[in-house]
């Protein structure tokens, strides 16, 4: 039995439709991945999207929660901003009604957030040091920039092999088994 003209259609008709549909649901798929490469971070890291959702909507929650604590403070507003950089406007609310010691812990989460999507989202961490550097609030601006002194890595010289000494300089002796002199002056770095 051999095809009519019209079976031949139907059927190239069914290829078309298929393919579009093909092509559609690659697009889909598309869109979908696109957004999940927003943050810095990977999911696992990622801050809970309630807890972005309650500071966005009243930031005043995060200094409470803190109970001034700075580190805590530290920690999650960099974790909020490396889930979502665009959360800079209740950041500056959260500046207006902290305390000296909290802004300062505000600005090292902006500095480390910064540093974190540096290698992810470059844009985001240009965004990052852009607000950082507009706030006009000098102990922000203290914390950003100690912030980024104790997070930068010590790099070792290629010819330099030797350890640092166990235990910090506490113990001397060969094998490090007497106690140094606690008055012996601190070597000054160069």
């Amino acid at each position: 039995m051999s095809e009519t003209p019209m079976m031949q259609r139907l059927r190239y008709a069914g290829a078309d439709r298929r393919l579009a549909l093909l092509v559609i649901c690659v697009a889909l798929f598309g869109l979908t991945i696109g957004p999940s490469r927003a943050q810095c971070v990977d999911f696992s890291e990622r801050a809970a999207k309630l807890d972005l959702d309650t500071f966005a909507k009243t930031p005043i929650l995060l200094l409470e929660s803190a109970s001034n604590d700075k580190d805590k403070l530290k920690n999650r507003l960099a974790g909020y901003l490396v889930t979502n950089p665009d959360l800079l406007p209740p950041v500056r609310t959260l500046i207006a009604e902290a305390t000296s010691d909290e802004r300062s812990a505000i600005g090292a989460a902006l500095r480390i957030a910064e540093m974190r999507c540096t290698t992810t989202k470059p844009s985001a961490a240009r965004k990052l040091a852009a607000f950082a550097q507009r706030i006009d609030d000098l102990a922000v601006a203290k914390g950003y920039y100690t912030a980024g002194e104790d997070q930068s890595p010590q790099l070792a010289k290629p010819g330099d092999n030797k350890k640092a000494p166990a235990g910090d300089g506490l113990m001397s002796g060969q094998w490090r088994t007497e106690i140094a002199d606690p008055f012996k002056p601190i070597p000054i770095p160069k």
